[in-house]
């Protein structure tokens, strides 16, 4: 399927999308006149501008433009992905307690005018799950975000693959890649992972690096959590708190270098990384042999769209975490 054709399913998603998320505020309001106002109206044109520019996109087939091109949306989409942490942070765990406060009243005022911009709900959407706040707009609401969210990163793949050279990169000769690579040892596997692939998604892992870093981080949070459980039976709040603290802290600084082993060995399975989070299937590669012809073997950047991408969905995600993680011993200590 060509460059042309592959838009125009994409456009068409976004506007499934739009569709859901017009549905699901019919649901809200419950009537189609409450429904279409001005600011509802408003708040679509950014998606439908976004869904008719891709259409444009689709007829051209120039280089230069397609590369101008694939640069603005990979802007937007950072952006609109760094809005939608916000959104989630400002609305789920400031704006409820410190609505009072007059800056806050500025910044809602401020961020109500982004709220139109694509799939930047999408965290709330989620939250909402999560609390277990489910109601039929809800869902639609969640996937239509997702539809978009998944039509934009669909979007930047397929311009990075247009831009791409047909040609494979020169990778390794066959007499390089047919030598059997040296076992990685505890040590080695730790050294690499933490230091010089901390947050690479480019190159191979074997077996042998990815288990050895596993084991590491197991040993490690289990230390941990041992010595949690015995200041909570000993009645050492501070202790257990302490514990917690570092725990949180040791999670937080191995989840890149673990998240980025696991793309590098379903990599040397000769596989691509999103194969890590498809269920089942993710967890047996993890245990498949090294392919020696495997296309990543050069430890060239093949992918580099897909990579960045993903790249900022972990760090949004990391971001995440990180707050939700805060917020949780915040309540916690007030609790000791």
């Amino acid at each position: 399927m060509n460059l042309k054709k592959n838009l125009i399913i994409t456009s068409i998603l976004i506007f499934l999308g739009t569709f859901l998320r017009v549905l699901g505020i019919v649901l809200l309001n419950g009537s189609l006149e409450k429904s279409f106002n001005f600011f509802i109206i408003f708040d679509l044109i950014p998606e439908v501008a976004l869904a008719a520019f891709i259409l444009f996109v689709s007829g051209s087939d120039k280089k230069d433009f397609l590369a101008k091109v694939r640069k603005i949306l990979l802007g937007i989409f950072v952006f609109c992905g760094f809005y939608a942490v916000f959104h989630l942070i400002f609305y789920k765990f400031i704006l409820p307690y410190s609505y009072s406060f007059e800056i806050c009243k500025r910044v809602f005022s401020v961020a109500s005018y982004f709220d139109s911009l694509p799939f930047s709900r999408i965290g709330t959407d989620i939250a909402s799950f999560f609390r277990l706040y489910i109601k039929p707009w809800n869902i639609l609401f969640l996937v239509g975000d997702g539809l978009v969210l998944f039509a934009f990163i669909r979007t930047l793949v397929l311009l990075g693959r247009a831009l791409r050279n047909e040609e494979k990169p020169d990778f390794a000769s066959a007499e390089q890649i047919s030598v059997k690579r040296p076992m990685v040892g505890f040590r080695e596997a730790i050294s690499q992972c933490l230091f010089y692939g901390y947050f690479s998604f480019d190159g191979c892992s074997t077996r042998a690096e990815y288990w050895w870093f596993y084991l590491f981080c197991s040993l490690v949070s289990g230390l941990l959590m041992a010595l949690q459980l015995v200041a909570k039976s000993l009645y050492y709040e501070k202790l257990y708190f302490a514990m917690l603290v570092l725990m949180v802290i040791f999670s937080v600084f191995t989840i890149l270098p673990s998240i980025s082993v696991a793309v590098r060995r379903m990599h040397d399975s000769g596989h691509r990384g999103f194969f890590i989070i498809i269920p089942i299937v993710g967890f047996v590669l993890l245990f498949m042999p090294s392919v020696e012809s495997s296309e990543f073997r050069s430890g060239r950047s093949l992918y580099t769209t897909a990579n960045l991408i993903g790249k900022i969905l972990v760090s949004l995600m990391l971001v995440i975490y990180v707050i939700y993680m805060i917020v949780m011993l915040r309540t916690l200590w007030f609790f000791l």
